[in-house]
């Protein structure tokens, strides 16, 4: 049996290969997949996207496909910027459409959860940020 592949980092190849995002963040780098520190916090406020998982409804079962929950945090320079961003990445999630990424994982859709949630980030100086949970249906099996 061999390990799958990762959903997270799936989504993160998928949000840095989508061409409107990437012209609005004005950098693939800018989408990642852990939260912001370093060099990264000095930068704040600016436009980025951070995923990462959370908690969701579990397997299905032997059917070799999962659905994951991930958090999208959605960042820009003021609140009116990171929705734009929060809009980029809603839209690029609704045109999935069943779509391989990193060259083995297959993504089939998102959803949304939860979000919008607006809020400002204390720990990064207060830079806006929009929340919204994606509900991912992704493959358990690599592709070629």
């Amino acid at each position: 049996m061999t390990v799958p592949p990762d959903p997270i980092t799936a989504v993160q190849a998928f949000l840095q290969a989508d061409t409107d995002l990437v012209a609005l963040l004005g950098d693939a780098a800018w989408v990642k997949t852990r939260m912001l520190q370093g060099t990264d916090v000095e930068a704040m406020p600016r436009k980025a996207v951070v995923l990462k998982p959370v908690p969701g409804p579990g397997d299905r079962g032997r059917v070799e496909i999962s659905l994951r929950r991930v958090d999208a945090w959605c960042y820009g320079e003021t609140e009116f910027e990171a929705a734009r961003v929060e809009r980029a990445v809603r839209a690029a999630f609704k045109h999935m459409d069943r779509r391989t990424v990193s060259g083995e994982a297959l993504l089939h859709d998102a959803t949304i959860e939860s979000g919008p949630l607006e809020a400002r980030d204390r720990e990064l100086g207060d830079a806006p940020y929009h929340l919204t949970t994606y509900l991912v249906l992704a493959s358990e099996v690599a592709v070629a």
